[in-house]
């Protein structure tokens, strides 16, 4: 499995927090590989998940939690967790009785199909 993380975060919504947290990320080396972010319009919270490659990344993978925590989750009050990507969790797959849907799951992953 390559050196990635992938963070989990929320805070009031506010202007420009996906540019703060995506620069944070540039300013290490650090490559995005995917991110996906909202906003609960009734609660007025930002979530934003992204994953991201540590290939040439600047900062070391014990670095990661406490230099976004100074660099920008302390000021911008920002709850999040880092989670690196080097094992490959377990998981199950729950299907109904009936045959066609995990035959197509598993006809999807052997095609590489997501």
């Amino acid at each position: 499995m390559p050196d990635e993380a992938i963070l989990t975060a929320h805070c009031e919504d506010r202007s420009g927090l996906v540019a703060k947290i995506s620069n944070w990320i540039f300013q290490h080396q650090g490559n995005i590989l995917a991110l996906d972010q909202h906003v609960d319009r009734i609660t007025g919270r930002f979530f934003i998940r992204i994953h991201w490659s540590l290939k040439n990344f600047k900062l070391k993978k014990e670095q990661l939690e406490s230099e976004f925590k100074k660099d920008l989750a302390e000021h911008l009050k920002i709850e999040f967790n880092i989670h690196l990507c080097e094992t490959i969790p377990n998981m199950a797959i729950f299907v109904s009785k009936l045959g066609h849907c995990l035959w197509d799951l598993l006809g999807r992953y052997k095609s590489g199909v997501s």
